[in-house]
């Protein structure tokens, strides 16, 4: 017996669709829900879970999912005080802060994200000219506490050399990225001639760091800046983008046996 054809019209095909779709993304929420620590007080974790709401997950290409291991903060009114509630969503382990009103001690809530991995740190928000992070990277120190933070990305910080080599206490720091903007602050931007060497001479004692990428402009490194890397052994990739290196850092180079890309 020949059965009927059914037949359904493409606007209830886009409905049908569009319920399944809420239908899973609420089942995922169900299942990956953000994780808060223990040791939050209920208005501790009432404020973590707000600000999770309101920034978590990728917010590009028009994606603006929640996801619990995610949380990106791009908002010049936002104060130390502010995005202290971060460092009890436990689950996050990719943050991203651009052009917040903070300073060093903002940085200290994510000693207690053990589950951190990556970590990108911009004193301007994307497409701002005006820098609002006044980061000089005294509070590097409290991300030694992570056992997990595996990447680390800083745009337009005006971070002082000798803070730099907090960096190194970070036992399993496996990518590095340093850039500069150098429109923001003239066009020589914030590392001055001097500083490069003085940069990279701080990052000697990273040990197992496989990339570095440092992005400036119109700046030499000599021979100094490359002495002594304990990370010689392991580095596979160095970009120095707006780096002239003398004669005598190419032969320092060469103790870098490691690098596949330069």
């Amino acid at each position: 017996m020949l059965q009927p054809k059914v037949r359904i019209g493409t606007h209830k095909c886009v409905a049908i669709t569009a319920v399944c779709s809420c239908l899973l993304c609420l089942a995922g929420h169900a299942v990956h829900a953000v994780e808060i620590s223990p040791e939050a007080t209920p208005a501790e974790a009432a404020a973590a879970r707000a600000l999770h709401e309101k920034y978590g997950g990728p917010r590009f290409f028009g994606y603006s999912g929640h996801d619990p291991k995610v949380l990106h903060l791009v908002d010049p009114k936002l104060t130390n005080g502010d995005i202290a509630p971060l460092g009890r969503i436990v689950s996050l382990e990719e943050v991203f802060l651009a052009g917040l009103a903070i300073d060093d001690e903002g940085l200290a809530p994510l000693a207690g994200l053990n589950k951190l991995r990556s970590l990108s740190l911009s004193g301007t928000a994307p497409n701002a000219k005006k820098r609002t992070m006044s980061l000089t990277g005294e509070g590097f120190a409290w991300l030694a506490m992570l056992p997990n933070l595996e990447k680390i990305w800083l745009r337009d910080l005006p971070v002082e050399a000798e803070h730099v080599a907090n960096l190194s206490r970070i036992q399993g720091l496996k990518e590095l990225w340093i850039s500069e903007r150098a429109t923001l602050n003239g066009p020589r931007g914030w590392i001055a001639d001097e500083s490069v060497d003085a940069l990279l001479s701080n990052l000697k004692d990273i040990k197992g760091l496989e990339t570095f990428r440092l992005q400036t402009s119109d700046k030499t490194a000599t021979a100094a800046a490359f002495a002594q890397w304990k990370s010689a052994a392991t580095l596979k990739k160095l970009e120095l983008e707006g780096v002239a290196i003398d004669r005598a850092g190419w032969v320092s180079l060469r103790e870098f046996t490691a690098i596949e890309s330069l």
